[in-house]
């Protein structure tokens, strides 16, 4: 172990060109995207019910179509601190590139290229990408780790790890954990020392401080405090198999706030359930027809449904409002399946289309968020 930038605008390509190695070679012609909106002047965003959004920046970048990761959807778009930071592809080749959140200025991009990066590896095998305090982690090919700060810098990779079904990462304090079926693997996240394995007797998903193992015996999700595996209570499910793909591959859980969302699009399609986080007791459940996998921002659950961006209230289900995404005639969210990346973070939302290689960063207003 070690443990010690297709996204871009064309109107400074021969800048970036003269400045990072190999640009000539990944940013080839036949991967821009066919469109090119460089200026918010061509959009209009609507707002409908009590939801209200500005668009902050839109950008057209090259890029292919993405192979949909192996990993986590929405795998690809994280937003930490003042940065926005994506996965792009481009005829084979990965970038992992970040831009200021309020500007949409190119901060730095990390090419995936060992001789330059050693550590850094994405390929098609994209898996997790999380913010951090300070910058990201990101999961890819063969399990490996890498930590890089808020200035594009690799701080330390590991590729240790036994388990090549490792699909996300989660932070907690000053560790990181890898859920791989039934066992858990510890990283210090300061130093990407491989510091515990942790083994249970069944299945287990995290999300925030809480972990959650599949009982297949009582139907129920068992619902611990992490890492104390402190026993708090349990949620009911129609799961009936511990099958390990489907297991390992869907974020069946999010924590926001005081609720814990259940989205298992595998076994319950559209069913949308969310409880309370400290007792455990069921807040309000309804059938939701969501493109991809929704997010929790602050107390609102926000997903791409009828060809629009769609909020809804944590607290009682209740639908908010709608974003509209209009230019020239298209909405950004009329997209196929999966094929919308969203991340969320205090009053910033960014939304990415795989299909039209578009990045919008929104600020929602007060009373969206509260």
């Amino acid at each position: 172990m070690n443990a010690s930038n297709p996204f871009t605008f064309r109107l400074v390509l021969a800048v970036m060109c003269a400045v990072l190695s190999g640009c000539e070679e990944f940013l080839r012609p036949d991967c821009e995207a066919v469109r090119d909106y460089q200026t918010t002047q061509n959009w209009a965003v609507k707002s409908t019910g009590w939801i209200y959004a500005e668009l902050i920046w839109q950008q057209t970048v090259p890029g292919d179509d993405m192979t949909y990761p192996t990993g986590q959807p929405n795998a690809g778009l994280a937003i930490a601190e003042n940065q926005v930071a994506l996965v792009l592809e481009c005829d084979g080749r990965s970038a992992l590139v970040a831009f200021d959140i309020a500007s949409g200025e190119k901060r730095w991009e990390i090419k995936n290229n060992p001789s330059h990066s050693p550590g850094f590896s994405i390929g098609t095998n994209l898996r997790s990408l999380i913010a951090i305090s300070d910058g990201f982690v990101l999961v890819s090919i063969d399990s490996l780790v890498t930590r890089i700060n808020a200035q594009g810098e690799v701080v330390w990779w590991n590729r240790d790890l036994p388990s090549r079904s490792i699909n996300a990462v989660y932070q907690i304090n000053d560790f990181l954990y890898f859920p791989s079926y039934s066992i858990v693997y510890e990283l210090s996240l300061r130093t990407g020392v491989w510091s515990d394995t942790i083994e249970l007797d069944k299945p287990v998903w995290i999300a925030d401080t809480l972990a959650f193992m599949f009982n297949v015996a009582d139907r129920a999700f068992d619902v611990m405090q992490w890492p104390e595996q402190e026993m708090l209570f349990q949620i009911p499910t129609n799961r009936t198999s511990t099958d390990r793909l489907v297991s390992d591959r869907y974020p069946l859980f999010q924590v926001s706030e005081g609720y814990v969302l259940v989205y298992d699009q595998a076994y319950d399609p559209n069913n949308v359930r969310v409880f309370d986080r400290h007792s455990g007791n069921l807040i309000w459940e309804q059938n939701i027809s969501f493109s991809g996998f929704p997010i929790v921002l602050g107390s609102k659950l926000i997903g791409v449904s009828q060809g629009h961006v769609e909020i809804y209230s944590l607290a009682n289900g209740e639908y908010v409002g709608a974003i509209e995404l209009r230019r020239d005639g298209y909405d950004i969210a009329t997209s196929p399946n999966n094929s919308i990346w969203l991340a969320g973070a205090n009053d910033k939302l960014a939304i990415y289309s795989r299909q039209t290689h578009e990045l919008v960063v929104l600020r929602l207003l007060p009373m969206s968020i509260q």
